[in-house]
């Protein structure tokens, strides 16, 4: 009977990330991987993994609805573990290819599609051959590109006797829903990491990478149909390799990269990662390393991947090591650093790490799946508030006019930004809504009492953010005057000359009976529609009363003429802030 249930996504802040959702579904003790597939073919994309505890193995997909919901539903595959999905003998119809065990022997078998519409569930191959090491990885690849692809095991062994041995075994399809080996390598005991794919050196021909626990490495390149030739053998200064990975070119340098995690235990207890890249044809080296201090021992690992999570035109890796997932970015050709951390896998057993854009809004989601549970996380937009000060507790005057300053960096995808004012018990109300671009907004204080905060909010195709300023006080004054230029004691902004277009003076008078220091300071800043400040005057003065004028030329600081415009001039002295608009004219 299918079961339906909707997880609906709720956005939590983490970091520099936001958790786009999070589904009860996804990989277990460190084994199998996160499959992202349209597997019934209805253009839309699904998570598909399985998950078990200590009694029994179910598989789930979750399927992606939009704007942000997930449709999740039990699959039956008889208790398997899934490494990889596609059209491997090209009838159109999903596969998913799975370890599993039958009585007790394990077994690589393929599930596939009723039909066309249909989520895998029909078992039509399994290899009585050979069979694989318990949990070792299985990869689908089209290696010797000629549209069929090839199933790779690792650790294979024959069938009907432990004495026949090799580092792994090549499938490919020989008839609808049928598959034989093609290929068996050599050279190398106890594989035990995934497989890389790709054509590193640039020549034409795909290569792929595999590893073992001895800290052993091995670069295969296909040299024509069903035929390939180990190239380089390395030994690392590492052990129990789990994850090897391909990485599309994250330096810019126009050649692709493999990645290389393992373990190394008692007393070191490091996780180590290699980046590697090919320097001439059939040449691979070493570019980067990282040694990452780990407290624990594991004999499990996790699976990491690369993608453009920030858009900036340029990939990350996303380093799987236990506790941590760690975003890697490039500093230049063959330079790599460590840029952000997020939480994995908090069990020790390894997460298995997608990238991948799911909602298709051009901005790729980091997909954490560990403990049968999924994150989906996604890049949060870059913003900053300048005034309220995020370094000081304000006071605001009821019917005061104040102009909130903020900054939105990252404006990809945004089609509008949103403040909101909030007490700090509760209740919010919208007092702005504009673009992206807007930076500034003349707010006048509501007749009220209390701390408040202020919400920033962006939104746009896919993405939602928020940020919110310092709490701040806003204050009823007892006995309000009216501000007027006549009264010595009242405070004042004036323009003089405005619109204008060569020069126009700008006079003050700030009066603060609660400043009682000598020496107290007014900064006078004039700021365009974006929010960036261009002028800037200090006044420092040997009383509380602040009484002056500046005459202003539309020049900036560096006395460059600014164009012609809308400009806020802001006066900021003791505890008064005024704000009035100019338009320079040319």
């Amino acid at each position: 009977m299918k079961v339906m249930v909707s997880i609906f996504c709720t956005t939590f802040l983490i970091g520099h990330f936001i958790t786009k959702a999070y589904l009860p579904i996804g990989c277990s003790q460190g084994v199998g991987r996160v499959c992202i597939y349209d597997s019934d073919h209805d253009g839309k994309i699904e998570l598909i993994a399985s998950s078990s505890n200590t009694d029994q193995s179910w598989s789930n997909i979750a399927e992606f609805t939009a704007p942000d919901t997930w449709d999740i539903q039990p699959i039956l595959l008889d208790s398997v573990i899934i490494w990889d999905v596609g059209d491997f003998d090209n009838d159109g119809l999903t596969d998913i290819i799975t370890y599993g065990e039958t009585d007790g022997f394990p077994l690589m078998r393929i599930f596939e599609s009723p039909d066309s519409s249909s989520y895998p569930s029909n078992e039509v191959w399994r290899d009585t051959v050979g069979f694989p090491y318990r949990y070792q990885p299985i990869s689908a690849f089209d290696i010797d590109r000629d549209s069929l692809t090839e199933l790779i095991k690792l650790d294979w062994w024959k069938a009907d006797t432990v004495s026949t041995y090799h580092p792994f075994g090549i499938y490919k399809v020989v008839s609808d829903n049928q598959y034989d080996t093609v290929f068996m390598g050599s050279g190398m005991d106890q594989v035990s990491s995934s497989v890389a794919f790709g054509d590193y050196d640039r020549d034409g021909a795909n290569e792929f990478v595999i590893c073992n626990a001895e800290g052993v490495v091995q670069i295969w390149e296909c040299m024509g149909i069903n035929s390939y030739l180990l190239r380089q053998q390395n030994q690392l200064s590492t052990f129990n390799i789990r994850d090897c990975f391909t990485v599309p070119d994250a330096d810019g340098d126009g050649k692709m990269e493999f990645g290389i995690k393992g373990f190394v235990p008692y007393p070191a207890y490091r996780i180590s990662a290699f980046i590697y890249e090919a320097t001439n044809d059939t040449t691979y080296d070493l570019i980067k390393f990282f040694a990452l201090k780990s407290n624990f021992y594991d004999e499990y690992g996790g699976f990491s991947d690369a993608g453009d999570i920030d858009h900036d035109g340029s990939l990350e890796i996303l380093l799987e090591a236990f506790y941590n997932v760690f975003i890697i970015k490039s500093a230049g050709n063959d330079s790599f650093y460590i840029n952000d951390t997020l939480t994995g896998d908090m069990m020790l057993h390894g997460s298995c790490v997608r990238v991948f854009d799911l909602d298709n809004n051009g901005l790729s989601e980091i997909i954490i799946s560990q403990n049968n549970t999924t994150r989906i996380l996604e890049k949060g937009v870059d913003m900053e508030w300048f005034f309220p000060e995020p370094t000081h507790l304000d006071t605001f005057f009821a019917f005061d006019t104040v102009t909130l300053h903020w900054a939105v960096y990252d404006t990809f995808l945004l089609d509008s930004v949103y403040l909101y004012l909030r007490r700090t018990t509760g209740g919010s109300s919208l007092i702005f809504q504009g673009l992206p671009i807007d930076s500034c907004y003349d707010w006048a204080v509501p007749d009220t009492q209390g701390y408040f905060r202020l919400w920033l909010v962006a939104k746009g195709l896919g993405r939602k953010d928020s940020l919110a300023s310092r709490s701040f006080f806003i204050k009823r004054e007892s006995g309000i005057t009216e501000y007027t230029a006549d009264s010595p004691q009242s405070s004042f902004l004036r323009v003089l000359m405005n619109p204008f277009s060569t020069k126009t003076e700008i006079t003050w008078c700030v009066t603060d009976e609660n400043a009682q220091t000598k020496n107290a300071t007014a900064n006078l800043a004039i700021y365009d529609v974006s929010g960036r400040e261009v002028w800037r005057y200090t006044i420092p003065s040997d009383n509380h009363q602040l009484t002056n004028k500046v005459i202003w030329d539309g020049a900036d600081c560096r006395g460059n003429q600014l164009p012609a415009g809308v400009y806020h001039v802001y006066l900021k002295a003791n505890s008064k802030r005024l704000c009035q608009k100019v338009v320079l004219c040319r």
